[in-house]
């Protein structure tokens, strides 16, 4: 059996965790039509900035693959994130 994909919502200026990895949520902007965020990934190697387009996706060495699953520019500005494990 294949480990669960975890997903979060969280709004620009958060810190969630998707499985261990915590990630902080930097800017959430549409530029000419394109969602993006910046993402400031967290893992116990040393933080790394890294910007997402809505549908990339990016793998963590030892976390799994990251997905930019969807990007609120609504207000403060949100994102939801989905984590597939390493197998």
């Amino acid at each position: 059996m294949e480990p669960e994909k975890e997903t979060v919502s969280a709004a620009q200026g958060a810190q969630p965790t998707l499985g261990t990895l915590r990630i902080g949520i930097i800017a959430v902007a549409r530029h000419d039509g394109v969602a993006k965020a910046r993402l400031l990934l967290r893992p116990a190697s040393g933080d790394e900035a890294v910007t997402l387009t809505e549908g990339s996706s990016l793998t963590v060495p030892g976390h799994g693959l990251l997905t930019l699953e969807q990007v609120s520019t609504e207000g403060k500005g949100a994102v939801s994130l989905s984590l597939a494990p390493a197998v």
